[in-house]
């Protein structure tokens, strides 16, 4: 059956309409898909309206950060001290003892002995030994400078009292050749007769023979020579009735010198003594001098 021309002049208007608006469509959707360079205004569509124009955004100018630069800070520096311990007195240590008055530390037990330091009191001394015997009772003892002698018990008290029995006992050492001690025994008198009597202990190991002693003091000087006894040996009186005569020294043994102050007796001072003693006769051989002093009551 053949169309209509009728019908078919109807529909054509129609349908070429909506072909020419799809055709539109696409080409509008064909321009905004491709990039394209900026038009200028009045371009394919012309000025767009208003409400179709993006408004423009403000972007800030960038302001540019400051580098942060790292500075170099030296650390603080830790004073480190040394760490001094105080010093504690060790239990085992040595036993320290306070010297209570003025005194000689001898090389022995004994004034026959050497002088080897002067203490005084409130020196501190080191106790390394103790002797108690037929010559006394001395602390063998380590002086501040070093120095090792013998000093007498009731010159030195020590710290620690329950420490002190537990030093060690040791022996003196032996007595030089030479020693000897003198002490004043007493003034003598018989009569109008007037004496200085002396003492002497022979602690060395030789036997002393012969004496001489000197007598000092203010407008006097008596001397006990062997020109006025013309002999040697020791020779003494105490009273008119005690006296006696030595004529050696033998080690260990004590004898006495009396010197004579003719027409004086002594009892002013200071009167200065010097006594010298030898182991030959005639003041020959080994010979030791020791001098003391007499003070006034």
């Amino acid at each position: 059956m053949t169309p209509s021309p009728d019908a078919s002049s109807s529909r054509w208007p129609w349908e070429r309409l909506i072909a020419i608006v799809g055709i539109l469509g696409i080409a509008v959707l064909v321009y905004f898909a491709i990039p394209r360079a900026p038009q200028a205004e009045g371009g394919l569509f012309g000025q767009l309206p208003a409400f179709l124009v993006p408004a423009p955004t403000f972007t800030p100018p960038v302001t540019p950060t400051p580098a942060v630069t790292a500075t170099s800070r030296p650390l603080p520096t830790e004073t480190v001290l040394p760490f001094t311990p105080t010093p504690q007195p060790a239990a085992d240590g040595p036993l320290q003892a306070r010297v209570t008055g003025n005194v000689w530390c001898r090389s022995g037990p004994g004034i026959a002995y050497t002088a080897m330091a002067a203490l005084v009191p409130g020196n501190l001394v080191h106790l390394s030994g103790q002797y108690q015997g037929d010559r006394g009772a001395y602390w063998i003892v380590e002086t501040a400078q070093g120095t090792r002698c013998w000093l007498p018990r009731r010159y030195a008290t020590p710290l620690e009292a329950e420490r002190a029995a537990a030093v060690p006992t040791v022996n003196p050492p032996p007595p030089p050749p030479v020693a000897f001690d003198v002490q004043i025994e007493r003034l003598s008198e018989c009569g109008d007769r007037h004496g200085l009597t002396l003492r002497l202990t022979n602690w060395g190991t030789r036997l002393l023979e012969s004496v001489n002693v000197k007598l000092q003091g203010p407008g006097m000087a008596y001397t006990y020579t062997l020109e006025q006894h013309k002999r040697n040996g020791f020779e003494w009186w105490m009273t008119c009735d005690a006296g006696g005569r030595l004529e050696r020294l033998l080690p260990g043994e004590v004898g006495f010198v009396t010197v004579d102050t003719p027409g004086r007796e002594i009892k002013q001072g200071p009167i200065f003594i010097t006594v010298r003693a030898c182991t030959e006769n005639n003041l020959q051989g080994l010979c030791l001098e020791r001098s003391l002093n007499l003070l006034p009551p």
